[in-house]
């Protein structure tokens, strides 16, 4: 009908499902370029007997036409800088605006879609500014800024829409006019960085924990803004070697921030169980009083203990296409922030 249709394999002797590049001849025997469409969702299987000649099979599959998977980066960054109208209306206390999982470099397709998520992040961030200015504002980045192509042994390359050089270069672009803004709208500024999955730099080998793209955005954004002599007013906290979490103190809190893939028991039995380990081993988060985390997609906080609270950013992209598939799961997108208030978290939401 001009978005969807449908097309079915000839007949076959195999009863396995046409491989990516097999549909493509089925699509041009139907008339479509396989440039412009594309199979989409579940693929339903048929079978029959055809005497003398055994069981036969065929294969319909859903087809749609293929999203525009490349930009113009410069485009794309002329979008990222804006001046923002923040109140002049002075606000006390400390801020903390937490990005995980922003993802940038997955397609639309795979539930992204760069140009999206980088006007979600905008808008999220100016909300989370717009009743400044702050006495301070504690930053966070938790992981997963970029797609990357290391997910499932690299098979998601295909489902990006920038190359990895892309991708690290519009997620500097994201940080460096993020903590300028925050910078516009706090008297001090702490930024907190933390390795996920998806910023991995390799699974061919064993390597340290910090040697990641997400580690690699931040730290070139604080380089710049050190040979800018922009940083006088900012402070950067990062793992140290081979560890995949940060402890650190803003305001009158003391945070751990780590990505949730380092987690075993998912995201709240699995926050506890670790943060307890570290507790009871008299590792660096047994001082801290929030334990941040990504990976999961979806927004969670609760009170752990009287003083401890353990929560949870959500993702910017519209989902994991793939995680959506297999277990129906989806999430607000959005970016989480919340006020220091007399020593605790308050006012906590998504933006």
């Amino acid at each position: 009908d001009g978005e969807t249709g449908s097309v079915t394999t000839y007949p076959r002797e195999d009863a396995e499902a046409p491989r990516n590049e097999q549909w493509d001849s089925v699509l041009e025997r139907f008339g479509l370029d396989p440039e412009s469409y594309m199979v989409d969702g579940p693929v339903r299987h048929s079978a029959w007997d055809v005497p003398g000649h055994g069981i036969q099979h065929a294969h319909k599959a859903r087809i749609v036409e293929r999203p525009e998977r490349r930009f113009d980066i410069e485009d794309l960054l002329d979008a990222v800088y804006a001046d923002p109208d923040y109140p002049d209306n002075p606000r006390s206390g400390w801020r903390t605006i937490m990005l995980s999982d922003t993802h940038i470099g997955k397609s639309l397709e795979d539930g992204g879609g760069t140009d999206i998520i980088i006007s979600r992040w905008k808008n999220s961030v100016d909300r989370a500014l717009e009743d400044g200015p702050f006495e301070g504002i504690n930053l966070v980045f938790g992981g997963d800024l970029i797609e990357g192509y290391v997910s499932q042994h690299g098979k998601n390359i295909g489902g990006c829409d920038l190359t990895l050089t892309e991708q690290i270069r519009v997620a500097s672009h994201m940080v460096s006019d993020t903590i300028q803004q925050c910078l516009g709208a706090a008297e001090e500024v702490v930024v907190a960085a933390v390795p996920g999955n998806h910023g991995e730099s390799t699974r061919v080998a064993n390597v340290s924990m910090t040697d990641s793209h997400d580690l690699q955005i931040v730290n070139n954004v604080q380089q710049a803004l050190e040979l800018a002599r922009l940083d006088d007013r900012v402070s950067f906290y990062y793992p140290e070697p081979n560890t995949g979490d940060v402890t650190y103190t803003a305001g009158d809190l003391t945070y751990t921030v780590v990505h949730g893939h380092r987690f075993s028991g998912g995201p709240v039995n699995g926050a506890e169980k670790w943060w307890s380990g570290q507790i009871t081993n008299d590792r660096p988060p047994a001082s801290s009083d929030v334990l941040l985390f990504g990976h999961f997609h979806g927004m969670r906080a609760w009170s752990y203990t009287a003083r401890r609270w353990i929560m949870c950013a959500p993702a910017l992209e519209t989902e994991s296409r793939w995680f959506a598939n297999s277990t129906g799961a989806t999430g607000n997108p959005g970016v989480l922030i919340f006020d220091d208030v007399d020593g605790k978290p308050a006012n906590i939401s998504i933006v």
